[in-house]
């Protein structure tokens, strides 16, 4: 195995397998490792920022280094959710470097924290601070990083591992059976652990007390007090990150949505013992993501009046808006089409979402707008002042005869993992031909609808992805972004007026 000194100011990034080893005082590492691709980078620097003090090598900067170091990893297209940091150095010992009576040690520890949660990084571990100075070992491959104190002039000889931080997780739900399930799911993931288990909301209340988790998972229907009400309750005072468990039957679609109003990251089905093995990725990818938001989780922009559409209905029915959206996407969805008028364009919608909640998601938006929502049926006829949200289940496209344009709901195999996809949806989309098109991409993990999103605006249209501030997950609009597939970048607040402002 490669071994090499990383020198004060410089990067090491690797594919392959290396040892790295330096030396920090005051100084900071960050150290990235892709659990997935098993790559992993490293960056050394002297100080939080460049203010005043000249950018001859940026390198050695924080508000440099940490991001430059990210940009390899976005060069091999690695996904944000499978990188982990680990920090160490910081410490007390180079008195040179005091200025104005801030300590550079602590300065260059709470820049890579700010940064790394900028960048929605998880930081496993840190190993921070102290009155020494520390001797450092990476390799690149495994992500494991050791270090042993060094003491005027003197190591210790005891190498310290640094121990992981997990993500602290409590199950509340009233059935025993399904917590041992989630218990079992969950805990096959090293980064997990199951802090507390709790049968009803003042059970968990009092588990609270003693220790807040950082992600729960959240029973609807329980004795005393049901999952929403208890949700309503602490994301008022205590925010967590909350992925709700729902049997997904059509009683519990309402209240699904109402714990998303709410502030709830997304929602699970209540699996059963047979369906451990199918379910578990896409939960573990959840409670990742959601813990990920845990330190912007999601301040609902104050809606304001309806956007004006000034154009009639034989000019609007020249239009065609497509939607895309995958986690957070039903409150995204629900605050564009609120305020939307009555004459709308044709509207065309997928969200990531289960069969039966398709069908209670299109008439809750059918209540509370003023033009109509349905989910789509094989046949439809997107026209003015109606839109249409694809079947869970099923894909949706557009198929053209002549110069009319049908839905076409089809069981044709899952898209980037997702049925229905955006991309399938887009994607036939950019095929219409005699129609304007819009294209919009909102919050949701992973990257579907970005390929899709770039079709659409080679036709040289407009094309919006939501921003990162307004994002509950920044993923699907952040890989459209790269694929410089959307000619507009817009808070969620903002999209309505910008779409109006375009129908011309």
């Amino acid at each position: 195995m490669k071994e090499k000194f990383l020198q004060p100011g410089e990067i090491i990034f690797s594919s392959n397998p290396m040892l790295v080893t330096t030396i920090l005082g005051s100084c900071v590492s960050v150290c990235i490792f892709d659990k997935v691709k098993k790559i992993g980078g490293i960056c050394h620097y002297y100080l939080p920022t460049a203010d005043r003090m000249g950018v001859d090598d940026r390198n050695k900067y924080a508000e440099y280094a940490i991001p430059n170091l990210l940009r390899e990893f976005k060069n091999v297209r690695s996904n944000q959710l499978d990188l982990t940091a680990k920090i160490i150095g910081g410490g007390y010992v180079i008195e040179s470097l005091e200025i104005k009576d801030v300590h550079v040690g602590s300065e260059n520890i709470k820049a890579a924290i700010r940064i790394l949660e900028k960048f929605s990084i998880n930081i496993e571990s840190r190993a921070i601070g102290g009155s020494s100075g520390k001797k450092v070992r990476f390799e690149t491959h495994t992500g494991i990083l050791r270090w042993k104190e060094v003491e005027k002039g003197v190591q210790k000889q005891k190498i310290k591992k640094i121990e992981k931080r997990k993500i602290g997780i409590m199950i509340v739900d009233d059935s025993a059976p399904i917590r041992k399930i989630l218990r079992r799911m969950l805990e096959v993931n090293p980064e997990f652990e199951i802090i507390h288990e709790a049968r009803d909301a003042f059970h968990a209340q009092k588990l609270m007390r003693d220790k807040m988790p950082d992600v729960i998972t959240m029973d609807i229907n329980m004795p005393g007090m049901d999952g929403v009400s208890f949700l309503g309750q602490y994301m008022k005072k205590t925010p967590v990150p909350t992925i709700m468990v729902s049997s997904l039957g059509q009683p519990e679609s309402g209240p699904i949505f109402d714990a998303l109003e709410l502030g709830a990251f997304d929602y699970v089905q209540k699996p059963q013992f047979s369906e451990i093995e199918s379910m578990t990725p896409d939960l573990h990818e959840k409670v990742k993501a959601a813990f990920l938001s845990g330190k912007k989780l999601r301040k609902k922009d104050i809606v304001s009046g309806k956007v004006d559409i000034t154009l009639s209905s034989s000019l609007l029915s020249t239009w065609i808006v497509a939607i895309g959206a995958s986690t957070g996407g039903t409150e995204a969805i629900r605050d564009i089409l609120i305020r939307l008028p009555r004459d709308i364009p044709p509207i065309v919608i997928v969200q990531h979402i289960p069969p039966i909640f398709s069908k209670a998601f299109a008439d809750r938006m059918n209540q509370l707008c003023s033009f109509e929502v349905k989910e789509a049926c094989n046949g439809d006829e997107p026209r003015v002042g109606l839109a249409l949200i694809a079947p869970g289940g099923k894909q949706m496209k557009l198929e053209q005869k002549g110069e009319k344009v049908r839905i076409s709901i089809t069981d044709d195999p899952p898209v980037n993992r997702f049925k229905p996809s955006v991309d399938y949806l887009f994607n036939s989309v950019s095929r219409i031909a005699g129609r304007k098109l819009v294209g919009i991409l909102l919050t949701g993990m992973g990257n579907d609808g970005a390929n899709g999103l770039l079709e659409i605006r080679k036709r040289g249209v407009l094309t919006i992805a939501q921003n990162e501030e307004s994002s509950v997950v920044f993923g699907m609009p952040k890989a459209a972004i790269e694929l410089n597939a959307a000619s507009k970048v817009a808070s969620l607040h903002n999209i309505p007026s910008l779409l109006a402002k375009n129908l011309v």
